[in-house]
């Protein structure tokens, strides 16, 4: 089978998923998101980011949460601000929407403070997913489907079960068109073989190997100035 039923997006995208997530714009607002998530099921996530005046960091931070927003399995957003930060609500608040998803915008500064913002955001976030529950399903194909592997603390089974499972699933959306990205170069080292073998091109398989060597070194030296700096600490407790 290399179809599933998903959700179709303006955009022309399609989700297995049909999400109401909500963004806080900088830290400082996280706890009303989770407050917020917790009390109507909706997905968030926390982060220390968003208030800086460093501009390419805002940028950063921004495109980051707009492709969180654009994300296919999303159906609508909650942009959650405090009104200070350097973060544009606003720029995200506008990128998200010009995929015709649904999106409100909630200011903790404007709205009377965290507590009555959360209650507000409460009932927004019921509202979208009432909309969202009325969202059509529609037929998707496999070669649509773009998957991310992330490690997820490997066990003593990760090698017997899950990493074969994981690849063996992988190899089945490829095969068919579709895509699948392994986040981690950490998880790269010492499969070299393996990828380098199965890479599409010749100039992939230089620039992968690259990648990993690169990373071995920085890896290496990385090692040595904690080493370094632990021997150092032992020499001056030793003096001290």
């Amino acid at each position: 089978m290399k179809t599933f039923t998903g959700f179709r997006r303006d955009d022309g995208t399609i989700g297995v998923r049909n999400h109401v997530l909500i963004i806080p714009t900088v830290s400082c607002v996280n706890r009303v998101a989770l407050d917020v998530a917790a009390r109507t099921g909706a997905v968030t996530f926390t982060h220390p980011y968003g208030c800086t005046f460093d501009a390419l960091e805002n940028s950063t931070t921004e495109d980051t949460f707009i492709g969180h927003g654009k994300h296919p399995n999303v159906g609508a957003v909650l942009v959650l601000s405090l009104g200070c930060e350097t973060a544009s609500a606003s720029r995200i608040s506008d990128a998200i929407s010009a995929t015709g998803k649904p999106v409100e915008t909630l200011i903790v500064q404007k709205g009377g403070g965290a507590r009555s913002t959360g209650v507000t955001g409460v009932e927004k976030v019921k509202e979208m997913q009432a909309q969202l529950a009325t969202t059509p399903s529609d037929e998707g194909h496999i070669s649509e489907l773009i998957i991310a592997l992330e490690c997820g603390s490997s066990d003593s089974f990760s090698g017997l079960t899950a990493n074969p499972a994981v690849g063996e699933a992988a190899d089945v959306i490829v095969g068919a068109g579709g895509t699948v990205v392994l986040s981690e170069l950490t998880e790269m080292v010492g499969a070299e073989p393996v990828l380098r073998r199965r890479a599409a091109t010749d100039a992939i398989r230089r620039e992968l190997m690259e990648l990993i060597k690169q990373y071995e070194i920085e890896l290496s030296m990385g090692l040595r100035k904690m080493t370094a700096a632990c021997l150092s600490r032992r020499v001056i407790s030793k003096a001290g």
